[in-house]
């Protein structure tokens, strides 16, 4: 009888020579798979150890600094299941891209996560710790640099309040912006932000400037100001939109500073 783990060597590498297998048990076949299911099992082997590989180099990568916090790195390190979940926050990029396409998908394929993980790396030195409050921090993470914006996803990051009894937690941000048509503060729907985002750490109030193009000379920016728990939101802190500017018509010439002020 072959062991567990011979077994699978011995499928994945069927792949490979084209082989009939059955997989046996002593000396009766307990399986024998269809050549789908085994290239099905041999993407998702290959996939899962890539994540964990690419995850794991880029972790590593990031160095303590003014933008990242030394202790809080410290624990997303010690706690790699959740920092890996907030990594995988920037497959949502490809899931807006593929909505644009002219086959719109919702899922994301093969495809996309492999070019998810072949990008990854590159950008994982532009991440930035900051902390909020003594348990509480906000991680920002770049997944796509495009000609005049970057694709992020926020998460708040709480640390456990024991160790090692208790998990962190993640919770992803979700900022809200201003709906011209409604002209009202509208809660957001994505931790994904397009644009040029800035965190100040000693005003705990984050920025987002997002062109419309490549000039600046229309575009919106959105300004909003961390608060820690409240009677409101008692389960975890949040960011409230502080102000929003935009000028939709790109005929127009006027620096992010300049645009009309919509809000408040």
């Amino acid at each position: 009888m072959v062991s567990g783990w011979r077994q699978t060597v011995m499928v994945l590498g069927c792949l490979v020579v084209g082989t009939t297998v059955g997989i046996t048990g002593g000396d009766r076949v307990i399986a024998q798979p269809s050549r789908v299911a085994l290239s099905l099992i041999s993407l998702e082997v290959s996939l899962d150890a890539q994540r964990q590989a690419v995850y794991r180099a880029a972790l590593e990568s990031v160095s303590p600094g003014e933008s990242v916090d030394a202790a809080v790195l410290a624990s997303l390190r010690s706690h790699p299941e959740q920092t890996f979940a907030m990594f995988d926050g920037c497959l949502q990029y490809w899931v807006q891209l593929n909505a644009t396409t002219a086959d719109p998908s919702p899922e994301i394929t093969e495809f996309d996560q492999q070019q998810h993980y072949a990008n990854f790396p590159a950008m994982a030195d532009g991440i930035s710790i900051y902390r909020l409050t003594p348990t509480q921090s906000l991680v920002s993470i770049p997944c796509w640099l495009g000609p005049y914006w970057v694709a992020t996803v926020n998460y708040l990051y709480t640390e456990p309040a024991s160790e090692p009894a208790n998990e962190p937690t993640i919770t992803a941000v979700t900022l809200p912006t201003y709906d011209r048509t409604q002209r009202q503060v509208v809660a957001g729907t994505s931790s994904m932000t397009i644009g040029w985002q800035n965190f100040d750490a000693d005003s705990q109030v984050l920025s987002l400037s997002h062109r419309y193009s490549g000039a600046g000379h229309c575009g919106f920016q959105a300004t909003y100001q961390f608060e820690t728990q409240s009677e409101t939101r008692p389960e975890t802190g949040h960011f409230i939109l502080t102000e929003f500017r935009e000028q939709p018509d790109c005929e127009t010439f006027s620096q992010p500073n300049a645009y009309p002020r919509l809000y408040p």
